[in-house]
């Protein structure tokens, strides 16, 4: 990349004082997602907030304990919760060899790096079989700032996945290291070639988006019936942040890189904007859905389908998942 870097260690602070692991009223969002200008449109535009999670409103949470609690209708008084605690560790320093990257400016001048998936895959492989402080029975988060992967051949790209360690031996018995990869992205940033989903795709948004698919298939192998989305596309894996990704809501105080655009346009608010999730119940095709948190409104469905519930205006999420058919 010509000498240009893209330091992680400059958003850490930001990811630690995040509702990833800050404590927040899930009760009320400000903003959320909404369509664009017409049905389904994927510009994904902020639109106006309100009522999140009504049941656990007035409880200091973490993001992910909000989201398995509303998941399982484990809310108000339970003493159900998924609590996250951060060991930072030094930074990791990859050197990308020419004609494994490029670097893009999105239309508001923020620079981002586009680097190949399968090199990148190699070197984060590599360091969960090499880095002694690793344990399985805790999650590795590789963060970076600003960084897209792309296959090889490919025309889109993507800011982050996870998945678990190869198993080198112990014929089945032996623990598994898992891990997520996921980039912080600046306001305004570089996104995908196309433009990108929007509003809610930036800061800790696709840190969300790993970290919840990890809760619910650390592995990657729990499989449902493929499902159709308002993205588009077919998937059979109990992925919950596919579905739904990039659309999201405002969350906590922001106060890093805050400032305007390069260019001098202005696309940070001072929130955090966490992703949306899609629950079980979504994929289980579950109607009437007794199983999570019932929607801010009362209806037919009863529980919601989406961590936002009523707050999520795609047609989509309001109701059980379209069939992928052949």
């Amino acid at each position: 990349m010509r000498g240009e870097s893209f330091n992680g260690t400059e958003v850490v602070a930001a990811t630690l004082a995040s509702p990833i692991f800050a404590l927040n009223d899930y009760g009320f969002t400000p903003f959320a997602t909404a369509p664009g200008a017409f049905p389904n449109d994927p510009s994904f535009i902020q639109g106006p907030g309100g009522v999140l999670s009504q049941n656990d409103a007035g409880n200091q949470l973490q993001l992910q304990d909000a989201i398995q609690r509303a998941e399982f209708n484990q809310t108000g008084s339970s003493s159900y919760h998924l609590r996250l605690n951060p060991a930072v560790h030094d930074p990791i320093t990859l050197v990308v060899p020419s004609g494994k990257s490029s670097v893009g400016l999105s239309p508001n001048g923020v620079s981002g790096a586009f680097i190949e998936f399968d090199w990148w895959n190699a070197q984060i492989q590599t360091l969960n079989g090499n880095l002694a402080y690793l344990d399985p029975t805790h999650l590795v988060l590789y963060l970076t700032k600003d960084v897209l992967l792309s296959p090889a051949h490919g025309v889109y790209c993507f800011t982050g996945y996870h998945g678990a360690a190869k198993s080198r031996n112990g014929n089945g018995n032996q623990p598994v290291q898992t891990f997520a990869y996921a980039s912080y992205l600046l306001p305004g940033g570089a996104d995908r070639p196309n433009g990108g989903p929007g509003w809610a795709h930036q800061d800790i948004n696709t840190v969300t988006h790993e970290i919840s698919e990890w809760a619910n298939d650390p592995f990657i192998n729990n499989y449902v019936e493929p499902t159709l989305s308002v993205l588009g596309g077919c998937n059979n894996i109990l992925e919950t942040g596919d579905p739904v990704d990039g659309m999201g809501f405002a969350m906590g105080t922001n106060v890093y890189f805050q400032g305007p655009n390069p260019d001098g346009t202005q696309s940070a608010d001072g929130y955090y904007h966490p992703q949306d999730e899609a629950l079980f119940p979504w994929f289980l095709r579950l109607a009437p859905n007794t199983m999570s948190e019932p929607t801010q409104s009362p209806s037919t469905n009863i529980g919601r389908y989406t961590f936002m519930g009523d707050l999520n205006q795609f047609p989509d999420f309001q109701q059980q998942p379209r069939t992928a058919t052949s």
